[in-house]
């Protein structure tokens, strides 16, 4: 386990696209065939597109500290202690 020290915008970031997607994630999982197809696109638009924002502040993070990870690495994010952490 290795873990790196994150700045007070960088936790901002990622913490609110993470609140972003599982918001969007449960606001999907609501959605019944009566609802409005133009609306559930949107969110599917949406929640694909913070999902790339999401993977590519990781992979920023990765090139600003130099890491290489493998298949089993995971990363979790302590908010509270501004640390990414490599599993």
């Amino acid at each position: 386990m290795k873990e790196f020290d994150l700045t007070d915008d960088q936790v901002n970031e990622i913490k609110n696209l993470f609140s972003r997607l599982v918001a969007t994630k449960n606001l999907i999982k609501e959605f019944t065939k009566d609802d409005s197809a133009e609306a559930l696109e949107r969110l599917i638009q949406d929640l694909s597109d913070t999902q790339f924002k999401y993977d590519k502040w990781f992979a920023d993070m990765e090139k600003k500290f130099n890491i290489v990870t493998l298949p089993t690495n995971s990363w979790d994010v302590d908010f509270n202690n501004k640390k990414m952490i490599l599993n």
